[in-house]
């Protein structure tokens, strides 16, 4: 459809640039940066980006589902970049610069809360949805004094299955003399 072949257009011309910085930070803690130019060491560049192409590849190939993949990424890079930090950010550094009044930190420490739990809020909902595409099972133990209860819980169904139930003896111990 239209909408991929939009999608794959953007990939293929944003990929150089978001993977430009990690390339970077990582040819320049590796290698002295005086050494760039050498063979030895542009050959060992090229074959550390060849081997970050051939990484997100296989990472790519092996997610079941883009959308859950960027809406994960994009529930904690947005909230994280956008919410979170800014705020806490202004407050911290804004006194440097201005004076912050204390209504604006406390909206700042409003938004950043806000930020904080929608953060936990779509992390857990593209969790529970990667998990529910993959049809994890769970085995659970649940324990009492007397009961030890096997469960399996099926996210694809949302349905819990009682297994087992074992009947634990009731271990009576006898007071020992002095």
């Amino acid at each position: 459809t239209l909408v991929k072949i939009f999608l794959s257009a953007d990939l293929f011309f944003t990929y150089a640039l978001f993977l430009f910085p990690v390339t970077e930070s990582l040819e320049r803690t590796l290698w002295d940066p005086a050494t760039f130019g050498e063979r030895s060491i542009e050959i060992k560049r090229n074959i550390l980006r060849g081997i970050l192409v051939f990484a997100t590849c296989g990472i790519a190939l092996l997610v079941p589902s883009f959308q859950v993949l960027t809406g994960l990424t994009g529930a904690f890079g947005n909230n994280v970049l956008g919410l979170i930090l800014p705020p806490l950010m202004y407050v911290k550094l804004g006194p440097a610069y201005t004076t912050v009044t204390t209504k604006e930190k406390i909206l700042a420490y409003c938004i950043s809360g806000f930020g904080i739990v929608m953060f936990f809020v779509c992390t857990e909902s593209f969790v529970a949805e990667i998990i529910s595409i993959l049809n994890i099972c769970l085995f659970v133990l649940s324990f009492s004094p007397k009961i030890a209860v096997s469960t399996i819980v099926n996210y694809s169904t949302k349905n819990i299955c009682i297994t087992n139930i074992t009947f634990l003896p009731t271990l009576v111990t006898q007071p020992t003399a002095h």
